[in-house]
Order: C-alpha cells, then sequence, then structure tokens
C-alpha cells in the first residue's frame, strides 16, 4: 500500500497533518476549534465492502436524523478509495466543513 504523501497534503491543509508515529496510515491533526481528528487510510479490496455496511449502518441509526452525511469514491495510486463525513446539523460550522471536505476529496481523486 502506498503511503499517503504528507508534504503534499500540508501545502494545501488548513492545519498540519501529522503521521501517527510507527503507523504508517493513521494521521492526526488539531483544529483551531479544539476538535482533534484521527484519520485512517487503509486502502484494500475490501474497503467497497467496508463502506456499503457503514452507509448501511449509518441509514439505521435512529438519530441520523440530527447529522448530515457526505460520501465520495475515487481512484487514489490506481486504487479505489472511499471517504465519509459526519457533522452534526446544529454545528456552527457545518457548511465549512463540508465545503473544506469536498475541497478534500477533489483534491486527493484528482
Amino acid at each position: 500500500m502506498n503511503q499517503l504523501n504528507i508534504e503534499s497534503v500540508n501545502r494545501k491543509a488548513p492545519y498540519p497533518v501529522v503521521q501517527i508515529e510507527g503507523l504508517p496510515h493513521l494521521y492526526y491533526f488539531h483544529t483551531d476549534y479544539g476538535v482533534d481528528y484521527e484519520i485512517s487510510i487503509r486502502a484494500n479490496k475490501k474497503q467497497a465492502v467496508r463502506n456499503r455496511l457503514f452507509v448501511r449502518w449509518f441509514n439505521m441509526y435512529e438519530l441520523r436524523h440530527q447529522y448530515v452525511i457526505r460520501t465520495a469514491q475515487g481512484m487514489m495510486d490506481g486504487q479505489m478509495n472511499f471517504m465519509a463525513i459526519i457533522v452534526r446539523k446544529d454545528n456552527p460550522k457545518l457548511k465549512t466543513a463540508i465545503e473544506e471536505f469536498e475541497e478534500t476529496v477533489r483534491f486527493l481523486f484528482e
């Protein structure tokens, strides 16, 4: 599996993204709003199945109406990859979070 080019990501990322030491598929960043994100990037032939299960699980969640979900899929380094973001509808930065997700998807899948 290819590793994420962290230098390329950080040229456009609004926050510094770092790789978690010793774990080549885990990344981390901290926002100005005090929110920590951990990102796992594992690409293999089971990714499409995990994506379908994840979306199915979310659609069965009884409080799903409180959230906005966006999903994306595209080729990266010759392999199909899947991404998702789930944000509470009452999040004051909802619009910005969705816009940044969509910009990240465009950047990674171009």
